[in-house]
C-alpha cells in the first residue's frame, strides 16, 4: 500500500517537473531571439551572477548566445504596461554581474506582454557600471539605513499623480 503513495508521488512530481519545463520552453521560444539559449533562471534554486570587483549581485531571466555574436541577457517582465528605467537599470547591473562570472554580455532585450526594448550595453565594465553607479550607490544606501530622498510622484504612475 505505501508503494503506491510512493509511485503516486513521483508521478506527480513528473508531471509537475514536465509542466514547468514547457512553460520555459514555450515562454523562450515565443521571444524570436535569433541565438541560442544558454542560461535560465529557474528561480530561488538558481544562484544569482556576482561581479566581485563591482560587487554587483544580479540574474537575467535568460542568457542567449546570439548567431551574430556576443551574449544577450533578457529581462521578462509579465505585464502590459511599459518599460520603465527601473526595469532597463535592473538588466543592466544583472548583465554586469553576469560579466562578473565570465558571461561577455553586450546587449539587454527589456520586454513585457506588448513592447520591447533592445539595448547595446559597452563593451568595457566602467564604462556600464558608470551608467548604473547613482542607482547602485542609492541602493546601498537604502540598504545600510540611510534615508533617501522622497519625491511625491512615483513616475510609474505620472497618469495618477495630483502634483503634476
Amino acid at each position: 500500500m505505501d508503494n503506491i503513495y510512493v509511485i503516486a508521488g513521483l508521478i506527480l512530481l513528473t508531471i509537475i517537473y514536465k509542466i514547468i519545463t514547457w512553460n520555459k520552453r514555450n515562454r523562450t521560444n515565443s521571444l524570436d531571439i535569433d541565438g541560442t539559449l544558454i542560461w535560465i533562471d529557474n528561480g530561488q534554486q538558481t544562484k544569482p551572477f556576482f561581479n566581485q570587483k563591482y560587487k554587483i549581485m544580479g540574474k537575467p531571466d535568460l542568457l542567449y548566445k546570439m548567431n551574430k555574436g556576443g551574449i544577450l541577457a533578457v529581462e521578462y517582465k509579465h505585464r502590459f504596461k511599459n518599460i520603465y528605467n527601473s526595469d532597463i537599470v535592473q538588466a543592466q547591473c544583472a548583465a554586469l554581474a553576469a560579466r562578473g562570472d565570465n558571461y561577455s554580455v553586450n546587449a539587454i532585450l527589456v520586454k513585457t506582454k506588448n513592447t520591447e526594448k533592445y539595448i547595446e550595453l559597452p563593451s568595457i565594465d566602467n564604462e556600464l557600471y558608470g551608467i548604473i553607479q547613482k542607482y547602485i550607490l542609492s541602493a546601498r544606501k537604502a540598504k545600510h539605513g540611510n534615508n533617501l530622498s522622497a519625491s511625491p510622484c512615483n513616475y510609474k504612475l505620472q497618469e495618477l499623480c495630483i502634483y503634476k
